[in-house]
């Protein structure tokens, strides 16, 4: 339950940030509304449903759904409400959507910055652009008919893990005033080589779960900042987060200390092909094929997008893992294509499809493998003169368990060539289940295998 002073001239928003599997809302004992994407935002305007006084929320939440089948990642199964839960008190006439990007000249010392604006009932918005320090560097009122607003900023300096510079731009609409940081970067690729703000660069990654062995999905700042201040002392400049959106603060996180992420849609559906006697790996590819399972893949891939296409810290769009490729992941590709064409796209699924037949990559920017070893990734890409993009392991050096090994060879091997943008260890760190401790003191976790399970991955 929860009070409220509803007011007559206000819009009131419910969300949630991270429920698994799916689940039904009910406001004051009425249906209000179904989502089954775990690991993204899912937002009601309970406006209606609401009253003055005392209100209550009901939510029926189920393990499983159609949408597990689209869930099959390395994980522990933990079902509930794991991340945050809040309710946006919104003026009546508000901004809904913005998208900001970046045109950088061919110097890198000044942009036009691009603000994508939708709303309802507005008429005007402000907008302060302030740099680190809290100066203004600029400020200025728009109509917002148009609903594009384009601002030429000279002197700028650029965003990158080594400089992880931000500006902060404020939108205002009536009493309403909304922040965002933002890192002006560009990401691009050029004849064969992954580019930072017109240099080359390595990515050096690690794959990362939202996991804790107390808290389990429910990862808090300290947690989040504590992986990231780990990662900066060992060098780990990118990370891949591994195979879902992580929770939204992480994103700012690594804007503010510099990190370069591939965020990946919550979509991994190997189940279909793996531990089945007789049935082929690419078989995963197969509910890819049927039409009537796109809808389901379209919205994973544009809830990630639509939440996190303001991030600075994102430089790549990675369409799933371990779940093949068809007509719907080749289609959530090109919807992603017309929609922000300012990064790039990753599918390492591309080489586990079934048919190749009315299915191309020609909207997949890199070539992706995962534990290649370094003489395939010579005769599979290096020594294929038609392949024109760069390369990268988007998983390699198996590190959970016994340790990794190779990563000198890999090195070298990467350091070699620009073409090889890099890559990221599996994984940041073990999953297991916190138990207690031992009669002498010592602490006793639980890893896959140490529940009487049959399968797992342990």
């Amino acid at each position: 339950e929860f009070n409220l002073s509803k007011k007559q001239d206000k819009r009131y928003c419910l969300n949630f940030e991270g429920v698994d599997s799916c689940f039904y809302l009910f406001i004051n004992g009425i249906f209000t509304g179904y989502s089954e994407v775990s690991h993204c935002t899912s937002e009601f305007d309970i406006t209606e449903y609401v009253n003055d006084g005392v209100n209550e929320i009901l939510l029926y939440v189920l393990k499983f759904c159609k949408g597990t089948y689209l869930e099959d990642q390395d994980k522990f199964r933990l079902s509930g409400i794991f991340r945050e839960v809040f309710i946006l008190e919104r003026d009546a006439g508000h901004i809904f959507d913005f998208f900001i990007t970046y045109d950088l000249n061919s110097d890198y010392k000044s942009c036009n910055l691009n603000i994508k604006l939708k709303g309802r009932g507005l008429s005007d918005i402000g907008i302060n652009i302030y740099d680190n320090t809290g100066r203004v560097v600029y400020s200025g009122d728009f109509d917002y008919s148009s609903g594009n607003i384009r601002i030429h900023l000279d002197n700028i300096l650029l965003w990158s893990a080594e400089n992880p510079y931000l500006y902060t731009i404020v939108l205002n609409a009536f009493d309403e005033f909304i922040p965002q940081k933002i890192g002006i970067r560009e990401i691009k690729t050029e004849k064969g080589v992954l580019k930072l703000n017109g240099k080359s660069i390595k990515l050096k990654g690690v794959n990362r779960h939202d996991s804790d062995p107390v808290l389990g999905y429910s990862i808090d700042m300290e947690h989040m900042r504590r992986d990231l201040m780990i990662m900066k002392r060992h060098n780990v400049n990118a990370i891949r987060t591994s195979h879902y959106p992580n929770d939204p603060r992480f994103y700012g996180l690594c804007g503010e200390m510099g990190f370069y992420l591939i965020d990946e849609a919550d979509i991994e559906a190997h189940g279909g092909g793996t531990h089945i006697p007789g049935c082929d790996y690419r078989q995963m590819s197969y509910i890819t094929l049927l039409p009537e399972w796109e809808p389901l893949y379209a919205d994973r891939i544009r809830r990630m997008v639509e939440r996190d296409k303001n991030q600075s810290s994102v430089i790549i769009w990675s369409l799933c893992n371990e779940s093949g490729y068809g007509v719907s992941l080749a289609n959530g590709a090109k919807w992603i294509k017309r929609t922000d064409n300012s990064r790039l796209i990753h599918c390492e699924s591309y080489n586990h499809r079934l048919t190749t037949t009315e299915i191309d990559d020609d909207d997949i920017d890199l070539v992706s493998q995962m534990y290649s070893s370094i003489e395939k990734i010579k005769q599979s890409f290096l020594d294929n003169n038609d392949e024109k993009r760069p390369f990268m392991l988007c998983e390699y050096s198996h590190a959970m368990g016994n340790g990794p090994g190779d990563l000198n060879d890999y090195w070298n091997l990467f350091n070699s060539t620009e073409r090889i943008c890099g890559g990221f260890i599996w994984e940041w760190c073990d999953h297991a289940i916190y138990k207690g401790k031992t009669d002498d003191g010592r602490d006793i976790f639980l890893y896959g295998g140490d529940f009487g399970e049959d399968v797992h991955d342990g």
